[in-house]
């Protein structure tokens, strides 16, 4: 049995479940969704993304991809939506715990964005494949989308159900702020996960960085202090 800091069943509608009937249709149960579901990204993004980007230390570190300035600042706008994300979902935990509904597994949602934050800084020096943590960072904003749905399914259902019966739900964090807030998170991931596609499709122009041309005229210089003493 979940504790209620993990789930709390007198708040939260059917439970733990997994499924709960709705009509004619079933759904997922809000705790299910946070304890199972929203974590399973980035458990797996641990153990088979983490150590695919291990083994993709790139050969050509001389290559440097050269962005020009349209592309530099759709990677910053990329940066701080991932930012944003990361505050959502923190936000989201901080609102489920003050309103005693159990926060689930979701802090492992915020370890997953906090390993994503990792990859963007290795792609930008260079130590990693661009398109393996491109195709990584794809596979985890995708699935971060499939089970957001579902979640943000479930939520709005629950709060058509209990404004039907009078409800708003917890007053420190109503049911149309919990939809809310899922739904920004949900766009959030939705434009991350199109970042990644069109970064991976778009030819990328790669040029061999002069590494070697300060040191060569280091030698040089060296060589002719040597001749004059």
């Amino acid at each position: 049995m979940l504790s209620n800091g993990v789930c709390n069943p007198a708040i939260r509608v059917g439970g733990f479940g997994p499924m709960i009937q709705g009509g004619t249709h079933q759904y997922l149960t809000s705790c299910f969704n946070d304890v199972v579901l929203l974590p399973l990204p980035t458990w797996l993004l641990i153990l088979i993304g983490v150590p695919i980007l291990a083994m993709s230390a790139r050969s050509n570190r001389g290559m440097v991809v050269r962005a020009s300035l349209v592309s530099r600042i759709f990677t910053w706008v990329y940066h701080l939506l991932i930012l944003a994300a990361l505050l959502m979902s923190i936000l989201e935990i901080v609102r489920l715990a003050l309103s005693d509904s159990g926060i689930g597994l979701l802090p492992f949602t915020l370890a997953g964005i906090l390993i994503a934050m990792g990859m963007l800084v290795l792609r930008r020096k260079g130590t990693r494949k661009p398109r393996v943590v491109g195709g990584i960072l794809a596979a985890y904003w995708g699935l971060l989308i499939a089970f957001q749905s579902v979640k943000v399914d479930t939520l709005v259902w629950v709060e058509n159900m209990a404004k039907a019966a009078g409800s708003k739900g917890p007053a420190m964090y109503p049911n149309s702020d919990k939809s809310l807030d899922n739904y920004v998170i949900l766009g959030l991931y939705v434009v991350l996960f199109l970042y990644e596609v069109v970064h991976l499709v778009t030819p990328q122009r790669q040029s061999r960085a002069p590494v070697n041309a300060a040191s060569d005229e280091e030698l040089v210089g060296n060589a002719g202090m040597a001749e004059r003493k």
